[in-house]
């Protein structure tokens, strides 16, 4: 006798965890979908998915970026359709973080670059502005890391945690690679790059703390004429 019923009713909540749904063009090997290039001026800030930034005054445009543990942002894969509004409120995003640890996979690599490119693809397709954020892991993953970002789009990247000598070399090579393939028009750093990759393409960078927010509301308080918010 079969497990599964052959007469369902209606589908199961779990029936399409991959998102099969939407399949969207791919101009690579893997499958990861192909997203738009963005080609526009840089976001003003940065903050984190699952945070609200107040002011008083009016803020110039910032993004949205999933630089965090990847549990806080899972139900942006998990619940596409749920999580959308909050997406498209927010306008500009960054594409999401999930992780690409060195000592996981290539499968489960591949995978998290595939949940990168579709949740960027889906929010495109539904009026989000998209930066792709790169990541990679040791060289066999730039096959692949780099895979659906159309060559000379702006791209973002975290330069967190560098202290390691070790860390450090695993980062600098994969920039490198990084820079490469996709000769970036623009490369938006979430913290502080190595000084020896700092000329190798344009860079736009944001302090990876809430330093980078309160300097933007002061400017906006003072161009206002109004008492700078309190931290």
């Amino acid at each position: 006798m079969s497990g599964r019923s052959l007469h369902w009713q209606t589908l199961p909540g779990s029936f399409d965890v991959h998102h099969t749904f939407a399949l969207y063009p791919s101009d690579n090997a893997y499958g990861l979908p192909t997203l738009a290039p963005y080609h526009g001026p840089p976001p003003a800030w940065l903050w984190p998915y699952g945070t609200r930034v107040q002011s008083a005054t009016p803020l110039p445009p910032g993004a949205m970026h999933f630089w965090r543990d990847d549990h806080r942002f899972e139900r942006v894969w998990n619940r596409p359709w749920d999580t959308l509004p909050t997406i498209q409120r927010a306008g500009w995003v960054l594409t999401p973080d999930f992780s690409l640890y060195r000592d996981w996979p290539l499968a489960i690599q591949i995978y998290n670059c595939y949940r990168n490119r579709w949740c960027g693809a889906f929010w495109q397709e539904h009026g989000v502005t998209v930066i792709p954020a790169v990541a990679w892991a040791l060289p066999p993953s730039y096959a692949f890391a780099f895979a659906g970002i159309p060559p000379g789009s702006v791209v973002a990247v975290a330069a967190r945690g560098l202290r390691s000598r070790d860390t450090r070399a695993w980062f600098t090579r994969g920039y490198h690679a990084l820079i490469e393939q996709l000769q970036p028009s623009l490369v938006l750093v979430h913290g502080t790059l190595p000084a020896e990759l700092v000329d190798l393409a344009p860079i736009h960078a944001y302090p990876a703390t809430w330093r980078g927010v309160w300097s933007v509301q002061r400017q906006a308080a003072k161009s206002a004429d109004t008492p700078p918010p309190t931290e």
